[in-house]
Order: structure tokens, then C-alpha cells, then sequence
């Protein structure tokens, strides 16, 4: 009888998640049917009868309008999460950063960092000053930090060592930080991980899996493993991602969007996935036991690129999670969990390259038997995150081919309506891709704490509309490069995982032309062509030969860190983390700048780490929960 009530609430729980998820589907489903209705009676324009070719455009359509629109629902679910999570959530999770008492016995827990030649200084700074945020908590002596290398660079191998040495003398003998170094890197970071595992699966009943540029804060990683701790049958509990510490405009676009937008996304995320949500590679708290009976990951038959080794591997070890029967959730109302992204176009393009391939092989994987169908349409949607490029560039060719056809032969006389309801299609498309902005944006407002942090009302106002305006014309360049990548490995063509850049070195006029002079080559022919054979649609496709004809000083604009610089001068584009640096980031960057000067001073002894103005409470001020 003591376990009704909990067995009631889970019934209840399931069944209206159910019905939510079912909602989703309808309302996307029924706007996705009306807009493929009209977008076939935009179609009609035209003369003749294209049988053939108005179902392939149909059917392209009907795919990406519905991924538009589910994304779309998505957000308006994660509005309604936070307008009604103070009293009337649906779907309630436990309070942030509940008291945890000395002595409580949360799990023992692994904080695991793998590392392929990244910069000493930052890795080891960061593991000091994760290790000094546990210590504020009282909880430090339940977590050991694991520094996986599988650096191969001897120079920065050696660094990784002396780094070590800094970081044991600080700490002194009571912290445990483990550091081991691989001569050969087999199987990359996931075979990195899976040695680990095998080997220290009987210590550790959790492992809290960083990247190499991830921080997270004492009280997140406490509140992570009390919540572990609560739920014997949580496998995976993903924190979400929010990037940092970067200056050129284009990495400053990623971190407003991502502090402005991405929590309407991730509530609504959270809140129709629940129990079968994700996982996403790093920032995330894994129970051992059950990830290493269930999710090793298996070698794929035939040659890469969709064959071999599991590229991307945390979709796929979220979905065996699921399939063992334990759950995978998103502790959407956690902060204090950092990470960096890539500071110029044609990094974040080459590290997308590297995710398509991994994600390419998820088509495989969908056929893995007794995955959860909330599994399957994860790996669905990594898929189409990249096959949606090549889609969107065929429709629109095949789109302006029928048109010419159709100017040639001339149009209907009888349907001079179907320009105008081109347009409201247009309309609407454009609408569901910048409301859910706007349902950020309106959220941020009426939320008067949360807007202080990024600024005024102006300032924030004229943020979103650089965002909007930039990422309006990279999405062109980013579609091309999408497609060729797409096209590449369906050619056969495998790509290596390497080491992501992570400075702010800005691109020249020249590196610039390298990389995207063929973007602006396809953008003036598409400007020359239809200028001369489709002067009608022209200003239809203003959005993408604009893009691509731009390409050049886009790069060399988006991936400058002065550029940048100016507008947060001008407190454009700011995120709370630079307005009131929480104390771990200035702690890690402090410590950072120390770590890179006894790198550079191979003279130093050790001991010299000893006294640092990284440690001083002044300069840290006071402690809080970030």
C-alpha cells in the first residue's frame, strides 16, 4: 500500500505526458497538412501538368514544414513551462539547489574529463577551480576528477604533466585528481571513456562526463547527484549547455541566443520528453553500472563513413539507456553548467561536418531492435538536423526549374490569387521560425530579474535584431555547407575527428576567400540567373543569393573579436555572465592566466603555484550559487 501513491502519480504523470505528446503531433500535423494544401495550390500556378514533380515538391515540403512546426509547438509548450512553473507546472521537478546537509550520503561519483592536445593551463585551471566550488559545499570528499589525455603531441603531453604537478601541489593531498595519459588514442573519445569505465566501474556508482572546455559549478554537480541519488532507475541526467566566455560576433551571437532563446526550447523539450529525453555528450551525470552493461557502443558494418565506429555517440548511448529500462532526463531548470563554442564560421562548419558524419550513422542505428520510439525520433531528428539542408537546396531548385518552365509557358490566367497566397505562405513559414524568438524574448522581459542580467529593454530589443539579421544570412552558407557535407558522405567520403579550436583569432580577407569563395561564386549565379531567366522571384530569394554573395566579409565580420568587442562596449549582445561573472568563471580564468605563465616559464618550480591571486576571496567575492 506504500507505494500506491507513487505508483498513482507515475500513472498520472505517464498518461499526461501521453496526451501532451499526442497534442504536439496533432497541432503539427494539422498546420503541416493545411500548409502543404496551399503550397499545392501555389503549384497550380503554373501551366501544365507536373504530376511527378509537384508530388516530389509535396512531399519535400511536408517533411521540412513539419519539423518547422514541431519545433514550433515545442516552444509554445516551453512558454506555458515558464509562465506557470512558479505555482501551476505541469510537470514539476524538484526544486534547484535544494539543502543538501553534511553527511548526506549522495553517490560516489567520477568527474571525468577527456582531453585530445588541449590547452594544459585551461584543463587544469578549470579541474582547480571545480574542485575549489565542491570544496564551498561540503561535499568534495564524494567526487574524485579524472583527467582522461589522450594527447599525442609530445610537447603538450609534457605541459599535461608538468599542469598535473601545479594543480597536486595547490590542492595538496587530500583532494583526489587522477590523471593518466593514453599512447594510443583507440576508439577516440568514446573508446577513451570506455576504458575508464571497464576499469573503475566497481568504485564509482556515477561519472559526471565534461569536455575539455566545460565548467560546472559545486552546487549544480550536488544538486545533479542528490537528484541521481533519489531515482535508483535515472540513468542519464543531461544539465543544459550554456556557452561562454567567448568575444568574436559570431560566438557572441551563439551565447545571447543560447541565453535568450534556448530556455523556451529546453522547457518545452523537457516538458513533452520527461522520462525519454537525451543526452547530449557532456555536462551530464551517468549511473556506471547500467552505461556499462548497456551501451557499449557496437561497430557499425561496413567502411565510414556510415559504417565503423560510432562518431557521434551520446544519442545512441541515450537510447540504450532507454532501452535497459532506466531513464533520461533533462534537468532544464539547473544553471552553472558552461561549455564553449567555436569562434568563427568555418570552425563551427568544420565541427559540423564532423557531427553530420556521426549523425549520418544514427540512420543505421534506428534499426537497432527494442529502441523506445521517443529514442528513434531523437536520432530522426539528429538526421534531419543535416538532411534538411540538402532538402530545402532541392526543393528550391526544383521550385525556381518548375517556375521557369512554367514563365515560359506562360501562367494561368484563372489562379491570379496564387501570388498572393504564396506570399501568406511565405508569411507563415517565417512566423514559426522567428515566433518562438519572440516567446523568448517576451518571456525575458516579464521577467524582470532574468532581463536586469542581459540589460535594458533597448539594448536587448536591438540584440535580437542583430541575432535575427545575421542569422538570417549565415543560414544560406550554412545550408551549402550542409548539403556538401551530406553529399560527401553518401560519396563515401570519412572525415577524422580532431581537436576543436577554441581561440579568438578572427579570419582574414584572404583565409575568408579560401574558405567561402565558392559560396559567393554559387550566390552571384544564382543573382546573374535569376535576374535574367526569374526577375519575378527574385526578390523571393533575396535571402539566400544575399547570403551566399556575402559570404566573405560575413566571415571576416562574424569571426572578429573586435568586432565583437565594440558591442559589448555597447552592451549589445551581452549574456548575465559577463555583466556579474559568476565566481567560478573568473576563478577559472584567473587561474587559467597562472597556469599559462608557469607553462611558459620552464624554470618555475611547481611549488611557485603555491600563492595565486586565483585563490584570493577578494578578488572572488562572495559565494553563491553560480
Amino acid at each position: 500500500m506504500n507505494g500506491e501513491p507513487g505508483n498513482l502519480h507515475e500513472m498520472y504523470s505517464g498518461a499526461l505526458r501521453l496526451v501532451l505528446r499526442v497534442v504536439l503531433v496533432v497541432l503539427a500535423v494539422a498546420v503541416t497538412t493545411w500548409a502543404t494544401w496551399v503550397f499545392h495550390g501555389v503549384l497550380q500556378h503554373l501551366e501544365g501538368e507536373w504530376i511527378v514533380l509537384d508530388t516530389v515538391l509535396l512531399a519535400m515540403f511536408a517533411v521540412l514544414f513539419f519539423w518547422i512546426a514541431f519545433s514550433f509547438w515545442t516552444a509554445v509548450a516551453g512558454l506555458m513551462q515558464l509562465l506557470r512553473r512558479d505555482q501551476f507546472s505541469l510537470f514539476p521537478i524538484s526544486s534547484p539547489y535544494r539543502p543538501v546537509p553534511r553527511g548526506y550520503q549522495l553517490p560516489r561519483t567520477a568527474i571525468v574529463m577527456p582531453i585530445y592536445n588541449e590547452n594544459p593551463a585551461m584543463v587544469f585551471a578549470t579541474v582547480q577551480a571545480m574542485h575549489a566550488s565542491l570544496a564551498r559545499t561540503g561535499h568534495e570528499d564524494r567526487f574524485d576528477f579524472h583527467v582522461l589525455s589522450d594527447t599525442n603531441n609530445p610537447q603538450i603531453a609534457q605541459q599535461e604533466q608538468r599542469a598535473y604537478q601545479i594543480l597536486q601541489q595547490r590542492l595538496g593531498p587530500d583532494a583526489v585528481v587522477h590523471y593518466r595519459r593514453r599512447e594510443q588514442n583507440t576508439g577516440g573519445k568514446s573508446g577513451n571513456l570506455d576504458e575508464f569505465c571497464h576499469r573503475c566501474r566497481q568504485q564509482y556508482e556515477c561519472m559526471l562526463v565534461l569536455d575539455a572546455d566545460s565548467v560546472m559549478t559545486g552546487p549544480t554537480i550536488v544538486e545533479m547527484a542528490r537528484r541521481m541519488r533519489g531515482d535508483p532507475k535515472l540513468g542519464i541526467l543531461q544539465a543544459p549547455l550554456k556557452p561562454v566566455g567567448r568575444h568574436s560576433l559570431f560566438a557572441r551571437m551563439q551565447q545571447f541566443a543560447a541565453s535568450v532563446y534556448a530556455e523556451v526550447y529546453t522547457a518545452g523539450f523537457a516538458l513533452w520528453t520527461q522520462s525519454d529525453s537525451n543526452y547530449f555528450g557532456h555536462n551530464a551525470l551517468i549511473r556506471l553500472q547500467p552505461f556499462v552493461e548497456h551501451c557499449e557502443l557496437p561497430t557499425l558494418p561496413g567502411d565510414p563513413p556510415l559504417g565503423g565506429q560510432i562518431l557521434s555517440h551520446d544519442f545512441v548511448e541515450a537510447a540504450l539507456m532507454r532501452r535497459a529500462g532506466y531513464t533520461v532526463r533533462m534537468a532544464w531548470d539547473l544553471i552553472g553548467s558552461y561549455e564553449q563554442v567555436p569562434t568563427r564560421l568555418i570552425d563551427f562548419a568544420r565541427r559540423d561536418q564532423r557531427w553530420c558524419q556521426g549523425n549520418m550513422q544514427h540512420l543505421r542505428v534506428l534499426a537497432f531492435h527494442g529502441l523506445h520510439p521517443v529514442s528513434r525520433w531523437h536520432l530522426v531528428t539528429g538526421v534531419m538536423s543535416y538532411l534538411s539542408s540538402p532538402l530545402w537546396l532541392m526543393m528550391m531548385l526544383i521550385g525556381a526549374a518548375a517556375a521557369l518552365a512554367g514563365s515560359l509557358a506562360g501562367f494561368n490566367s484563372h489562379n491570379d490569387s496564387s501570388p498572393v497566397v504564396g506570399v501568406g505562405l511565405f508569411v507563415l513559414t517565417l512566423a514559426m521560425l522567428f515566433l518562438p524568438r519572440f516567446f523568448a524574448f517576451m518571456s525575458l522581459v516579464l521577467d524582470r530579474p532574468r532581463q536586469e542580467a542581459h540589460g535594458r529593454d533597448t539594448h536587448i530589443a536591438f540584440s535580437v535584431l542583430i541575432e535575427c539579421v545575421f542569422s538570417a544570412l549565415i543560414a544560406p552558407i550554412l545550408m551549402l555547407f550542409h548539403s556538401r557535407f551530406v553529399l560527401n558522405i553518401f560519396r563515401g567520403r570519412s572525415i577524422r575527428w580532431n581537436r576543436q579550436p577554441r581561440d579568438d583569432s578572427g579570419t582574414g580577407w584572404r583565409e575568408a576567400a579560401a574558405n567561402f569563395g565558392w559560396s559567393t561564386i554559387i550566390g552571384l549565379v544564382a543573382l546573374i540567373g535569376g535576374s535574367l531567366l526569374l526577375p519575378q522571384l527574385l526578390w523571393w530569394f533575396s535571402p539566400i543569393w544575399g547570403g551566399l554573395c556575402l559570404s566573405i566579409p560575413l566571415a571576416v565580420i562574424l569571426d572578429s573579436p573586435a568586432v565583437g568587442r565594440w558591442l559589448q562596449r555597447h552592451r549589445l549582445l551581452l549574456i548575465p555572465e559577463e555583466i556579474q561573472p559568476p565566481r567560478i568563471l573568473r576563478h577559472q580564468s584567473l587561474l587559467t592566466e597562472r597556469y599559462d605563465a608557469l607553462l611558459r616559464d620552464e624554470a618555475a618550480p611547481a611549488s611557485s603555484a603555491s600563492s595565486e591571486p586565483g585563490d584570493d576571496p577578494q578578488l572572488l567575492g562572495a559565494t553563491s550559487p553560480t
